[in-house]
């Protein structure tokens, strides 16, 4: 058994078991949903549904392309975008294996073929993931707002205890990036050397621009919630925080491929402050199966940048 365990890899052992125990959990809470017919409470237009995942395709497709900047900021190389996409494409799939290491190792293993240094795209995925959860938890303050936040969190929380708690946060979140330049360049030495580097200037410029991935999907996400509850009363701003914040949660559950469970539960608990947590759980669901269409997205245009990667 020690042997198997071995071979097999510790962590993944956990990885998969912590990932089965929330899908039976959550798979048991959506059959008693379903069993109560709360499922037949909300429309399905099926094509509008599908063309509002294009908002979480944006999502993959902009996170591709700032990785690529970031990859051309650190290396000095020229920009070779679309196998870069390519390597961004099969990692974006590859977070569906449990322990999310081969979202990570597969970007670094399929870019180290182009010329770049392993330190170099290892630096690259810490930036985008620090860029990411930031951008993500400044987009959270900046949409939710302490009102919203009150209406989420109360009554254990006051208004103007989360405003200095969001205000804390958002001062953290900028000396974070004023600083982050300066421990990338550390450890890029240590990795041998740098061949290229980013200005505290190219770092805000870059954070600013991940708001924008948040807000694609965000904006995918209320309109799928009109498609579902037209009567839902859930503001765009406040349905762009939502999912939004459940994203942060499911990249942070690293021990859960793609935030299986983990995304769903904290999108029902922000819901339900404005539906009723039946509908609000059944919403997440569907929201899974919606997001994973996008993902079908990104699967599909894998073979095309497969093809013109082979050529260059």
């Amino acid at each position: 058994m020690t042997a198997v365990l071995r071979r097999w890899g510790y962590r993944r052992v956990i990885s998969t078991a912590i990932t089965t125990v929330v899908l039976l959990i959550f798979s048991y809470v959506l059959y008693q949903q379903w069993q109560a017919g709360h499922f037949n409470e909300l429309k399905y237009p099926l094509a509008p549904i599908l063309l509002s995942a294009l908002g979480m395709f944006g999502l993959a497709v902009m996170l591709g392309f700032l990785w690529c900047w970031i990859l051309r900021l650190l290396s000095n190389k020229r920009m070779l975008i679309k196998p870069l996409l390519y390597a961004h494409f099969v990692s974006w799939i590859a977070r569906y294996i449990p322990g999310k290491i081969s979202q990570i190792a597969g970007k670094v293993v399929l870019s180290e073929g182009l010329g770049y240094r392993r330190g170099v795209l290892i630096a690259s995925v810490f930036y985008e993931n620090a860029f990411f959860i930031g951008s993500g938890i400044s987009i959270v303050l900046l949409c939710l707002g302490p009102g919203s936040l009150t209406h989420i969190l109360s009554p254990g929380w006051s208004e103007p205890w989360i405003t200095v708690f969001a205000l804390a946060l958002i001062s953290g979140l900028l000396l974070s990036v004023y600083f982050l330049p300066s421990v990338m360049r550390r450890f890029l030495r240590s990795q041998g050397g740098l061949d290229g580097s980013i200005s505290s200037g190219s770092v805000m410029l870059l954070f600013v621009s991940y708001h924008f991935t948040h807000l694609s999907a965000g904006l995918g996400f209320y309109l799928l919630l009109e498609l579902l509850a037209p009567l839902n009363n859930v503001p765009l701003i406040v349905a762009i925080g939502i999912l939004t914040a459940a994203h942060i949660g499911g990249v942070l559950a690293i021990v859960v491929p793609a935030g299986l469970g983990v995304r769903e539960s904290i999108l029902a608990l922000l819901l339900a402050s404005y539906m009723p947590m039946d509908q609000a759980i059944v919403i997440s669901a569907v929201t899974r199966i919606w997001s994973t269409a996008a993902d079908g997205y990104v699967l599909a245009s894998i073979p095309i940048l497969g093809i013109v990667r082979k050529r260059i």
